[in-house]
């Protein structure tokens, strides 16, 4: 298969056209389907790979020297498969820069002699398609970034690699890695000087591109704001795990935590970085102070209720006492007979109360038992 022909061409068309459509929805409205999609991804690619051992087992060419899944762009891809699951950071800079710096080079310069629609064809543009897809997806869609280091880590990662391949290599007689000699169809290691100067030449390279590559990709972040999907994402559980602590009754809220600060520095404090607003949190924020104003009104209103109710029963309690000694002398008049019965005053009339019971003694007879 020739370079720039139809057949090389349309795979590469192809893997533009799709992964500029899903870096940038991923980027403008960020959601689950994301995670659907990496499934997806990662699916297709476990998929690819395993179905090589199958056919060539049953086209009786497999061979140690030939067959292993230990080339670059191969274990690439079952790394770039469990970054789209797992999000792990030394996963995503793998598939990062494994994928960028070997598998794209083989889509571009490809060691392969068959045509469409053979199955080594389809076999070898849908793994590393999809490989260098879930590198961009990962980095430039979801905005999970290398952290600081990164190039100096998987730098050292890829020769210790290099180093057990190179084993395998004179074990089964391979050249795995292309370690032995550079591909038959020509690439970049071609212009590098012969064996093995390309090999060191090739790892400088690597490791200048890594760290150009690593520096634009910093200052793109520290000018944007951090504002990726993954990260606000996760801006915005930390913010509400802690305004979930308001809704926790045993949690004591002291005033030095700036609980009672102004509205406007409580805006400015929770407005992320970047200036931009999360519409879904906005309102949520909103509604979690509407619901704070209303329980400080309630407690106020209860706690006005409970010292009004306190005053009444401070007054009430005297006048009470009264009505009892006036309900005890009349229940005892009336079982005496002797006497009148006696109703205690009410209303406005009780500020007489003392007059009443002068009089209501009165009519008690000296000889009565209560006299003596």
């Amino acid at each position: 298969m020739g370079i720039f022909s139809p057949e090389h061409m349309l795979p590469l068309g192809l893997l533009v056209f799709v992964a500029a459509g899903l870096c940038t929805a991923a980027r403008r409205s960020p959601g689950r389907w994301t995670g659907l999609v990496a499934a997806i991804i990662a699916f297709g690619i476990v998929v690819s790979e395993l179905s090589w051992q199958p056919y060539v087992l049953a086209n009786h060419s497999w061979s140690a020297a030939f067959s292993l899944p230990v080339q670059l762009c191969d274990v690439g891809g079952f790394v770039a498969a469990l970054a789209l699951i797992w999000r792990q950071a030394l996963l995503i800079e793998i598939t990062y820069f494994w994928g960028l710096g070997g598998t794209l080079q083989a889509l571009l310069t490809p060691d392969l002699r068959d045509h469409f629609p053979s199955f080594p064809y389809l076999q070898f543009y849908v793994t590393h398609d999809l490989v260098v897809l879930a590198a961009l997806f990962l980095v430039i869609g979801l905005g999970l970034p290398p952290r600081p280091g990164a190039v100096r880590r998987i730098f050292l990662l890829t020769l210790a690699f290099a180093a057990v391949i190179a084993l395998i290599d004179l074990l089964t007689g391979g050249n795995y890695l292309y370690l032995r000699q550079v591909p038959a169809q020509g690439s970049l290691l071609s212009v590098m000087g012969p064996w093995p100067w390309y090999i060191g030449v090739g790892a400088l390279l690597t490791l200048i591109g890594g760290h150009r590559q690593s520096g634009r990709m910093a200052e793109d972040q520290f000018f944007q704001g951090d504002t990726g999907p993954e990260s606000q994402r996760s801006r915005a559980e930390a913010t509400d795990g802690a305004r979930g602590d308001f809704e926790d009754p045993d949690i004591a809220v002291q005033p030095e935590l700036g609980v009672d600060r102004a509205v406007c520095q409580a805006k400015s404090a929770r407005r992320p970085r970047g200036g931009r607003e999360d519409p879904p949190l906005l309102v949520r924020w909103k509604t979690r102070w509407c619901d704070i104003d209303r329980f400080l009104e309630e407690g106020a209103v209860q706690g006005i209720g409970l010292v009004e109710d306190g005053q009444q029963l401070e007054h009430a309690t005297p006048m009470q006492r009264l009505d009892r000694h006036l309900l005890t002398w009349d229940e005892v008049l009336d079982q005496d007979g002797r006497g009148r019965s006696f109703v205690p005053a009410s209303g406005d009339d009780r500020c007489h109360a003392g007059e009443d019971l002068g009089k209501a003694a009165g009519i008690v007879d000296p000889d009565h038992t209560l006299a003596a």
